[in-house]
């Protein structure tokens, strides 16, 4: 048992057991969620544990119908699969199960969630402004008028947007994840 436990898998098997490719197993054996062995193998108990872990972290909610595999969802959105996972196991973005068990079989995330991850430019333009919030070019123009979103002139800051976005949930939003 404890040679089973102790054992090791290549960075290659690790990937194949998570559906997904060996530099991203380096990222996460790197953020310390899966633990590498001296010899550069992943430690098979660990790749085990992280995999339990994030299943067991996956919501009971319905399926959203814009939810899409995780690792899809963090190459189309450019954010490493590490960071994605870490939000899932903070509980600050939610996943659920996908059609096969397990987390190779199927976590689900939505690629809104996962746009939020995304490192904010310092300034940004109204029209880039209103496609992060899923709201009218003339909706952010307004905001930015009234000073609730602050900016240097045409130009709105990245952190106020941050901050709208934590703040103040949309409705458009809100009925786009209740169906």
């Amino acid at each position: 048992l404890r040679a089973t436990v102790s054992s090791g898998v290549s960075v290659k098997a690790a990937a194949r057991h998570l559906q997904t490719g060996a530099k991203q197993i380096s990222d996460l054996a790197d953020a310390q969620l899966i633990e590498r062995r001296r010899d550069g193998s992943m430690c098979l108990a660990s790749l085990v544990m992280f995999e339990r872990r994030m299943v067991e972290s996956f919501s009971h909610s319905p399926l959203p119908q814009d939810a899409v595999r995780i690792g899809k969802a963090a190459g189309t959105n450019a954010v490493a699969l590490r960071e994605v996972c870490e939000a899932v196991l903070d509980g600050t973005m939610p996943a659920w199960g996908g059609n096969a068990p397990g987390f190779a079989g199927g976590a689900m995330v939505r690629p809104y969630d996962v746009r939020k991850l995304r490192r904010p430019q310092s300034d940004l333009s109204v029209e880039r402004a209103a496609k992060l919030l899923g709201l009218h070019n003339d909706c952010v123009r307004a905001l930015h008028r009234d000073g609730v979103i602050s900016g240097p002139g045409a130009r709105l800051d990245a952190k106020s947007i941050s901050r709208f976005d934590r703040e103040y949930v949309s409705g458009s939003r809100w009925a786009r994840s209740a169906g």
